[in-house]
């Protein structure tokens, strides 16, 4: 089947190939194919619809005959693509509300904050250390979470904040100092009492020179490290233990080891 386009250049061709034919007889050949093109058994393929034909009149010069037909096709339907839109970005603001509109603060007011509990009051701390059952010289130091509050001897209690404290005490009539740590609890208005017992010995160094008594000194060393010294014939009260003895004698000196047991009164010998 021929298309409407291959019709339309027909009508063309056969215009301009009749140039000499009479203005009504083209008009009426234009209408013939015009309505063929425009009739309803025409291809479904045609991309148009409806076919305008306008007859012009060519002038006098032309070469052309005293007419001519001009087919013009007009589509019903266009489309034009329109450009997406562009959404600008939406910035919402909320309104400001108070904690008070909100009816926070009215409910904390109804909840009051107690007040702080009130400090303990003071109470009175003693201590005591002994020996082998006779009480000695002591000295202590109040430990409150390992902070030192309060300190003094055994003589006179001293006063602090009622609650629980580490105290440790030390033996001031030992040569070597030996110390416990307790625990103890003052009650408020109340007196508490901290003690200690300790194992103690006696220790004597006697210096002689071909056999007839000698100045000296002697260095009592415990675990390397040295405690103190002691003329010769000095006592001295030690715990319980073994010891390293430096005895020198002018410009000799004599090494020996000695151990005590607590309540023990003990004697040594160093011959030069």
């Amino acid at each position: 089947m021929r298309t409407p386009l291959v019709k339309l250049a027909t009508v063309v061709a056969c215009v301009l190939a009749s140039g000499l034919a009479s203005a009504p007889a083209a008009e009426a050949q234009s209408r013939v194919y015009a309505t063929q093109i425009a009739s309803p058994t025409a291809s479904p393929a045609l991309p148009v619809s409806r076919v305008a034909v306008r007859a012009v009149s060519a002038p006098a010069t032309s070469p052309v005959a005293a007419s001519s037909t001009r087919v013009i096709a007009q589509p019903t339907t266009r489309v034009v693509a329109r450009p997406r839109a562009t959404v600008a970005p939406i910035r919402v603001t909320a309104p400001w509300v108070s904690l008070r509109q909100l009816g926070v603060v009215s409910q904390t007011q109804t909840h009051p904050v107690p007040p702080a509990p009130a400090p303990a009051g003071p109470g009175q701390l003693g201590c005591e250390v002994t020996s082998d059952g006779w009480i000695g010289q002591g000295l202590m130091e109040v430990r409150d979470s390992g902070r030192v509050i309060a300190s003094g001897g055994c003589g006179a209690p001293l006063e602090v904040p009622a609650g629980r404290y580490d105290v440790t005490l030390t033996f001031l009539d030992a040569l070597d100092r030996p110390q416990q740590t307790v625990p103890v609890v003052v009650p408020e208005g109340g007196v508490a009492r901290a003690t200690a017992s300790f194992a103690t010995a006696i220790l004597e160094v006697r210096i002689t020179k071909d056999g007839a008594a000698a100045p000296g000194i002697t260095s009592i060393v415990r675990d390397g490290r040295e405690v103190g010294t002691v003329g010769s014939g000095v006592v001295a009260r030690l715990s319980a233990g073994r010891y390293e003895l430096n005895t020198r004698h002018r410009l000799e000196t004599k090494t020996s080891v000695v151990d005590l047991a607590s309540g023990q009164r003990r004697a040594v010998r160093a011959a030069f």
